[in-house]
């Protein structure tokens, strides 16, 4: 292996050698491993911990790294996808210590010859999408990797974006602040790592971020442990510093804090339905009443047709006994599973 495919199969080695004066801490490392080595990397963080910073590395270097490639980078807002995350591209552009081979115009960057052509099928775009709308027509021969889709602020974008990468993006990169939704974002949060069968990578892998991660919380987290007044010291501009995350952790409501210091999505009994002591409670109520025999009282139906599910619900005076959700086509098959029912639990 020549030394420059050696760069470019390590995103690191990459990062070091363009970026000489930059530093990446621990979790920011892992995203870039995860995003080498894995289908999908899903990465809940807290505000100031370098995401969008770590996203502009990760489509550099997969860009740069591949011939031909291509990387979609996608929000909601038309602004804060150029203000932020395009924001850190040109910013690594500019600084970067070596000339890549890459044309940029406009949220739009080409790989380039020595000549000054430019390489066909080769592409960094910026791209919005309304939410009914999807990301189509990227595709690239799969014998590596050859195509990313970085979601950005995932928490706004909609499921049926997502699913229409489904089809060409041989890698995905879904990032952002865990803000309350119930899309693939918080999904794939909640279902954790999904290794591949060879045992060794993963389809799905899950990377949180906490301020607690930043060198320069751990810093003086580290001092204060040892009975030391802490420093304060910033290892790493930009990063969230220790007086911060204090005066958040201090002011910030429970939700916030959940948020933006600890990565997690917030599911306190604000963003249910039911509060989570009643939920305990007819848990329990129903475990105990396992073996007490039961006689039904009434029968509720949820019709539904074209496709959608239909519901039956049996209950008897201590609560529910039997709940059924099926798709049905059409009413037609309803009224049979209603009468089967009914014999079953007259």
């Amino acid at each position: 292996m020549s030394i420059v495919d050696e760069v470019l199969s390590d995103p690191i080695l990459f990062y070091k050698c363009c970026w000489p004066h930059g530093v990446l801490y621990g979790k920011q490392e892992e995203i870039l491993w995860s995003l080498r080595d894995n289908d999908e990397t899903i990465v809940p963080a807290g505000n100031g911990l370098g995401k969008d910073y770590i996203s502009a590395v990760a489509a550099l270097w997969f860009f740069c790294s591949r011939r031909p490639a291509r990387v979609v980078t996608t929000r909601v807002q038309f602004t804060q996808l150029n203000d932020v995350l395009w924001g850190e591209i040109r910013r690594l552009i500019n600084t970067c210590a070596v000339k890549l081979p890459i044309d940029y115009k406009e949220m739009k960057i080409r790989q380039i010859y020595n000549n000054g052509r430019y390489v066909p099928l080769c592409e960094i775009v910026g791209q919005c999408v309304n939410q009914n709308e999807g990301l189509l027509g990227r595709h690239l021969p799969n014998d590596i990797p050859r195509t990313l889709v970085i979601f950005d602020e995932a928490s706004g974008i909609s499921d049926e974006v997502y699913t229409s990468t489904d089809t060409w993006a041989h890698k995905k990169l879904v990032i952002g602040n865990p803000f309350p939704c119930n899309n693939f974002f918080f999904k794939g949060v909640k279902a954790g790592d999904l290794k591949a069968p060879d045992g060794k990578n993963y389809y799905r892998k899950v990377i949180r971020i906490r301020a607690t991660d930043s060198p320069n919380i751990r810093l003086s987290m580290s001092q204060v442990a040892r009975g030391e007044t802490p420093t304060g010291e910033v290892l790493i501009p930009g990063l969230v510093d220790y007086k911060t995350y204090k005066k958040r952790r201090a002011t910030w409501d429970r939700v916030m804090q959940c948020i933006g210091l600890d990565g997690e999505f917030y599911e306190g009994p604000e963003t249910l339905l039911f509060p989570p002591e009643w939920l305990n409670l007819a848990e329990g109520k129903a475990d105990a009443l396992k073996n007490t025999k039961r006689t039904a009282k009434a029968m509720g139906i949820d019709p539904a047709e074209g496709g959608d599910n239909t519901v039956w619900a049996i209950v008897d005076d201590y609560g529910l006994m039997f709940m059924e959700s099926q798709k049905t086509k059409d009413t037609a098959t309803i009224t049979g599973r209603t009468i089967a029912l009914m014999k079953d639990y007259s």
